[in-house]
């Protein structure tokens, strides 16, 4: 799968591979000097990641980190919902769409 993990502190975000996304950013938190949360998982191989390294490759700060713009910030947050999306039940889906489609208040009460 492919993660993005976020330095907030720095404003950086690794752009990875891993078969065990929250593993390897236990094993990064470890590592590192600055707290590190993770924005995104999306399904993708090796690959995918050197795809991915190449589209946002204007943004490269040093190897797998990439300035946490909100281009890439939004890009991890759109693709992991679609994976949730696509992974939720037909039930959980329409659970969704019903409350969207749901006033939050009602305008002729006020």
């Amino acid at each position: 799968m492919i993660y993005f993990l976020h330095a907030a502190s720095v404003n950086l975000v690794k752009i990875g591979f891993s078969f065990n996304p929250e593993d390897r950013a236990n094993t990064l938190r470890l590592l590192s000097p600055v707290s590190l949360e993770i924005i995104g998982i999306l399904y993708g191989d090796r690959d995918e990641e050197i795809r991915l390294h190449k589209r946002f490759s204007h943004l490269r700060a040093h190897g797998e980190w990439f300035h946490a713009t909100e281009e890439l910030k939004c890009f991890a947050a759109l693709e992991t919902m679609l994976r949730l999306w696509h992974e939720a039940s037909a039930e959980a889906r329409q659970e969704f769409l019903d409350r969207i489609d749901t006033p939050v208040f009602d305008r002729s009460a006020a």
